[in-house]
């Protein structure tokens, strides 16, 4: 993966099996950007960009090309505003 990508490691945690043998289950992270595939438009975007970074309009036409109601509209939303008060907050 490039330098930049914000896609949440694999995780896991073990649990004993029937035959009482350690095993490791994968923990599937909440993060919307986990599910997302590696082929889609929009990884690309975060591979070669840096969302906390981007102008505020590029990342509005980004929520704009996203499904509504879907969590990856509302976790660029979400960004959007964190986004937007550190700009108003640094008064640029």
């Amino acid at each position: 993966m490039l330098a930049g990508c914000y896609r949440p490691a694999r995780l896991t945690t073990t649990h004993l099996n029937k035959r009482g043998e350690i095993m490791a289950a994968p923990i599937l992270p909440a993060h919307p950007l986990y599910g997302l595939p590696l082929d889609c438009e929009l990884a690309v975007v975060f591979e070669t960009e840096d969302p906390f970074h981007m102008p505020l309009d590029r990342l509005e036409s980004l929520i704009e090309d996203t499904e509504p109601g879907t969590e990856m509209r509302g976790y660029l939303c979400g960004l959007y505003d964190l986004r937007r008060a550190v700009v108003y907050a640094r008064g640029h």
